[in-house]
């Protein structure tokens, strides 16, 4: 019984969603008992993780979050039109959610939010079934997009990166939502981090998306 329990809570429905530029986006879908578990532990850790987050990372906690950046830019533009030594970059990564290093986030976790991570450690601590149809295939990299903890794991994973820049860098604007960076600055600290995106992004599983990173 315990094992069938486990199985039921673990695995995945498949959902392969056709993308515009003709890739393949597979949406995976948890049980209820899945959901409702993980739904239970953010609740439990998600102010702490919130204010851990700080005001760097809008995707997780914020209501509005894509809003606010935008008026924060707006802000900057208004405020800074006429400063023509600044740069605005805005990147994205490739396929983040289904690439993430699994051992990177497995260790965030259990520093920063321990209270949840044997939950997280038996989601995702072995290659997960995800079944597509009447098969199935294994899947031993990244979370799930739609899992109710799936923007905090990947927030929890990609904020020792932005910490990085952070400390090397220093910005008029640096705001995250998710994968997606804003950065205005002057062009050497805006190359500066760039570089450390590069470098240190591809230790965590991270490849930027050149075709929606823009520099302005």
């Amino acid at each position: 019984m315990s094992f069938e329990f486990d199985r039921v809570c673990s695995f995945c429905t498949l959902t392969p969603l056709l993308k515009s530029d003709g890739g393949i986006r597979p949406i995976a879908v948890g049980t209820i008992w899945r959901r409702l578990v993980s739904k239970v532990s953010m609740k439990g850790v998600g102010k702490d993780m919130t204010k851990y987050l700080n005001n760097f990372q809008f995707g997780v906690g914020v209501s509005g979050g894509v809003e606010a950046i935008l008026h924060s830019v707006k802000r900057v533009l208004n405020l800074r039109h006429g400063d023509g030594s600044l740069t605005m970059l805005t990147l994205d990564f490739s396929n983040v959610f289904n690439l993430v290093n699994m051992s990177t986030l497995l260790c965030e976790v259990r520093l920063r939010c321990p209270f949840i991570s044997l939950w997280v450690e038996f989601l995702y601590g072995d290659a997960t079934r995800l079944y597509l149809g009447d098969g199935h295939i294994m899947s031993a990299t990244g979370v799930q997009q739609v899992e109710p903890l799936g923007p905090l794991l990947f927030a929890l994973m990609l904020h020792p990166l932005i910490h990085h820049i952070i400390d090397s860098c220093k910005f008029v604007l640096h705001a995250w939502y998710l994968d997606d960076e804003t950065l205005v600055e002057g062009s050497e600290e805006v190359a500066k981090a760039l570089d450390i995106i590069w470098g240190f992004g591809s230790e965590l599983g991270l490849e930027l998306n050149i075709r929606k990173t823009e520099i302005f």
